[in-house]
């Protein structure tokens, strides 16, 4: 798979993804108000992640509440990328700065001191510390419908124990802002058409406020708790991120193909909501395509294992198969699919090449290997002497299951054994049943012979309860 092409923000504070390439554009002027300061999403159900814990991905939508949904997802599960894409570079641009916040702070409340350009006083943390944390897996947002949070009474202590700097707000901003009992109210100018907004620390009860409160979420998401914030820090430390200035519904199919083989979490926040979709022609087709990648199975490819996170007020709502909690159905992945999860897990680095002896493979898929920065070789090129330098990761595809005589793949396994940071050898099964009737096939400890131990040794099941291929990874021993 080819790296993808976008227009990126690039924040040399962060590790940016080796599979992105593209403009980069300048970082934005944030003293405006044409982006949102918080939301007002809300995501009641528990969100749970099921299936392998490590090897995800997250995708988002550029609006403050994804670092609730990422930190949900941090909370379950292990993460190798995070993307954020907006077409709305000051988003991105707001986002990276919440993030340094939260790098930069020592805590929850230093960062809701930045967050509100101001001070917590005693009395204000002393109410921080008495909201109650939302349920385990739910984000808090803006509720209406007479639903209320019962957070008003908590919200208005929290106020008037913060001590204001409107010049710093307004710097930071670059919007008047003014004190009410229980929020801030200021202006934004964005496409959801709400002008105005209550900011707020925890409360999201609509019928408590003149304009439409839009919270900073405390007590769930990264503001659960201490664990949970310092979890987050930690995940922003050391997953590469990429601030992507792209349209959704124009970069979501290129990025979901090329992450195909790992569990994909997604948070649209509002996007898919009519709203959206009678303005914007891309969202029904969006919302189509979720629903296809996540339903297909083969012969129909890519199958992925996606999960939708967005606010639950919104009125398209999301199929049993893309659901991230409760009442969640899948069908299964095929064994395709299955094990290039398990070989896409261990690629490292990013010069790699998946080495096969089947042509049409190929020629299928255009000359591109569905792996992630992945370039395909033929088998009789590399015996040409095609090969050539060394290689981050060298994957060698089923090739005496596809006909090469043990000799040559043994005499092949010498060869690029020291070429690259990690081999992987995937190959049929000997011992399973369903290739019972084939001959040539090799054995792991055929190769262990020949390369000695074995970094990692992985039998993978098929449809049926016993190993089907098995995969062997080993490490360049000179490293």
């Amino acid at each position: 798979m080819e790296k993808i092409a976008c227009n990126l923000l690039i924040d040399k504070g962060l590790q940016t993804d080796v599979t992105l390439e593209g403009n980069a554009i300048a970082a934005p002027d944030l003293a405006c108000p044409d982006y949102y300061i918080l939301s007002n999403d809300e995501v009641r159900r528990p969100l749970r992640f099921q299936g392998p814990k490590e090897g995800w991905i997250f995708l988002g939508i550029a609006s403050p509440h994804a670092l609730h949904a990422l930190a949900e997802v941090t909370r379950q599960c292990s993460l190798e990328r995070i993307a954020f894409v907006d077409n709305n570079p000051l988003q991105l641009g707001h986002l990276i700065r919440l993030i340094h916040w939260i790098l930069d702070a020592k805590d929850r409340v230093d960062f809701l001191q930045s967050l509100f350009c101001g001070e917590i006083t005693s009395d204000g943390q002393q109410a921080l510390g008495e909201i109650p944390t939302a349920p385990t897996g739910s984000i808090r947002g803006a509720r209406q419908g007479h639903r209320d949070d019962n957070l008003g009474e908590l919200e208005e202590r929290f106020w008037r124990g913060f001590e204001l700097e409107i010049d710093r707000f307004l710097a930071t901003y670059g919007r008047e802002v003014e004190r009410r009992p229980d929020g801030l109210l200021t202006s934004q100018r964005t496409i959801g058409e709400i002008d105005q907004c209550i900011l707020t620390v925890a409360c999201g009860t609509r019928e408590r406020y003149s304009q439409w409160p839009f919270t900073a979420g405390f007590g769930s998401g990264f503001l659960r708790n201490e664990h949970i914030f310092s979890q987050l820090k930690e995940t922003l430390i050391s997953v590469p991120i990429s601030f992507i200035a792209e349209d959704l519904s124009t970069f979501a199919d290129p990025f979901l193909s090329s992450y195909r083989y790992h569990p994909i979490a997604l948070w649209t926040s509002n996007l898919l909501d009519e709203w959206f979709s009678n303005r914007m022609p891309g969202i029904d087709k969006l919302r189509k395509s979720f629903v296809r990648l996540a339903s297909q199975v083969e012969p129909y490819f890519p199958e992925l294992d996606l999960y939708l996170i967005q606010d639950e007020r919104c009125s398209w709502h999301v199929p049993p198969t893309l659901r991230a909690g409760r009442g969640r159905r899948r069908p299964r992945l095929s064994i395709h699919t299955r094990t290039f999860r398990e070989v896409s897990r261990r690629m490292v680095g990013e010069k790699r090449v998946e080495i096969v002896n089947v042509p049409t493979w190929i020629d299928q898929d255009g000359g591109t290997s569905k792996l992630t920065c992945t370039d395909y070789m033929l088998l009789t090129e590399v015996q040409q002497g095609h090969l050539e330098g060394s290689y981050d990761t060298i994957f060698l595809h089923i090739l005496a299951g596809h006909g090469t005589p043990v000799n040559q793949f043994l005499e092949l396994l010498a060869l690029v054994r020291n070429r690259a940071r990690r081999l992987l050898i995937l190959e049929h099964h000997r011992w399973s049943p369903d290739f019972w009737s084939m001959g040539g096939l090799i054995t792991p400890r055929e190769i262990r012979a020949l390369l000695g131990q074995e970094r990692e040794v992985l039998l993978i099941r098929g449809d049926r309860p016993w190993p089907r291929n098995f995969l062997m990874v080993y490490d360049d021993s000179r490293t």
